[in-house]
């Protein structure tokens, strides 16, 4: 059975969170090779939370979903950095990619439809440049949700040729952003790509 979701919901329970902590340890990472901002991809977008960080911080940044609504989600964020943000309201296998320094995609990918993910992670390597960072979730396979999910091997696979510099595992019994409750096997990754 198809699971479907509560997108209006889900944009409602977390209008006022901050953005990710995994996006700010990749903030921590790219201060170490004294890269302060470049050129970002923020997949999945949402309210905007992980855009708006990023632009705050002086990156340029594309911010693709694929809810019509979410030009008017990010209404004060577009009117404040219109110059450095552009916005492609598109499903991940028709996103227009240009070479970047990092794509930021939380909670995103699992949700790409299984017969385009093998396209859009191609798409996601090759977009990257030398030095550049992914910096996301997979789902692992033992996600209550039936979308593309991963073993531990499958997903370190995932970035071979790259530099993993933060991965951690996690599996619990936890509520989502409605309340429901669900069980959680995900990956948090970080990682470089290398020359």
């Amino acid at each position: 059975m198809t699971k479907v979701f509560n997108w209006a919901g889900y944009y409602k329970a977390h209008k006022e969170r901050k953005a990710r902590d995994l996006l700010i340890k990749t903030f921590e990472l790219f201060d170490k090779d004294k890269f302060n901002s470049g050129i970002a991809y923020d997949l999945g977008c949402g309210n905007g939370h992980e855009t708006h960080e990023l632009l705050k911080k002086g990156w340029r940044v594309t911010a693709v979903d694929n809810n019509e609504n979410v030009s008017e989600l990010m209404k004060e964020i577009i009117d404040e950095y219109k110059d450095k943000l552009e916005i492609q309201i598109s499903s991940f296998e028709n996103i227009n990619w240009t070479k970047c320094d990092l794509i930021n995609a939380n909670y995103a990918l699992p949700f790409c439809p299984k017969e385009h993910f093998e396209f859009v992670w191609e798409n996601i390597i090759n977009s990257l440049k030398v030095n550049g960072r992914f910096s996301g979730q997979l789902f692992g396979d033992r996600d209550e949700w039936d979308l593309v999910r991963h073993t531990k091997d499958e997903a370190i696979k995932r970035f071979e040729g790259m530099e993993i510099e933060f991965f951690d595992e996690i599996e619990k019994d936890d509520k989502t952003a409605i309340g429901e409750l669900k069980h959680w096997h995900l990956f948090d990754i970080i990682a470089r790509k290398k020359n």
